[in-house]
């Protein structure tokens, strides 16, 4: 066996914490009545082709999207604790961010697993900050290879975040986006929408500090992140650990009724 780097938790600060918990109980309300038909919206496919190329298996399990994507990522996770050496869980990092993910050019697989590979003995996110650079790929592989604690920060996941924040008029801070390559949600560049009402009535600020005021801390937000999908979880699903359902949910969401919601509300205020 390998010898890994035994990690504790890493708590949010109190203040931040409060903040997260007011935000999750205004996201909650818009949330809510949507939990179950959004998540059933939820489509993302497991190729069994690509995935035989990956892994022996007699027969994948008949599952629909959403149980056959929470099977995936327990099967992949036993995997990556049972996995020899390093170079097994680069494969299974390469399966699940390039062809489970799409992220078709991704190639730093290795410098990912060697930096996550370690035994982390909490149930929350134990690193007190993050790089934002490649988050959509990191994330994919933290999402596996620790899914009691961490889930997938992308493009849709955060746009749905920010525009929920938006039509709500949530007093929360921008989730920064990862680049998108979905044609929808770039229509719309929700981070400038949702910056611009957010200053329209603050004239004399200096653009140095706007960024830093109204945005996440790019290396602070994933843990941000997380400690909100795990109130949310709790909240609309009855447990921490269904994060992957709250995910699935702002995945969902994004491509077309978040952008309908955003378009909505752009008619209304410029009436």
């Amino acid at each position: 066996m390998m010898d890994y780097c035994i990690l504790k938790t890493v708590k949010i600060n109190k203040r931040k914490k409060m903040e997260i918990e007011q935000i999750k109980n205004e996201i909650l309300k818009f949330l809510e009545p949507i939990k179950e038909s959004g998540l059933n919206s939820y489509d993302w496919r497991v190729n069994e082709k690509i995935f035989s190329e990956y892994f022996i298996l007699k027969d994948l399990p008949k599952k629909n999207h959403i149980e056959m994507n929470i099977w995936l990522r327990k099967y992949l996770n036993k995997k990556i604790n049972n996995s020899k050496n390093i170079n097994e869980k680069i494969k299974i990092a390469e399966y699940y961010i390039n062809k489970w993910g799409g992220i078709t050019g991704f190639k730093s697989h290795k410098k990912i697993v060697d930096k996550y590979d370690e035994k982390i003995i909490s149930d929350e996110s134990p690193y007190k900050e993050y790089e934002f650079e490649n988050i959509s790929s990191w994330s994919k592989y933290l999402s596996i290879a620790y899914p009691k604690w961490a889930v997938i920060y992308d493009s849709r996941v955060a746009y749905s975040l920010n525009s929920i924040i938006l039509i709500n008029n949530i007093k929360s801070k921008i989730f920064p986006m990862p680049t998108s390559r979905n044609k929808n949600i770039t229509l719309l560049d929700i981070e400038t929408i949702l910056l611009t009402k957010k200053i329209k009535n603050n004239q004399d600020e200096e653009y140095k500090s706007i960024k830093e005021k109204y945005f996440y801390d790019p290396k602070k937000v994933y843990n941000n992140y997380l400690e909100l999908m795990k109130l949310l979880a709790i909240e609309l699903y009855g447990n921490k650990e269904d994060i992957i359902k709250v995910e699935m949910l702002l995945f969902s969401i994004a491509d077309e009724f978040m952008v309908n919601k955003v378009i909505d509300y752009i008619r209304i205020e410029n009436n």
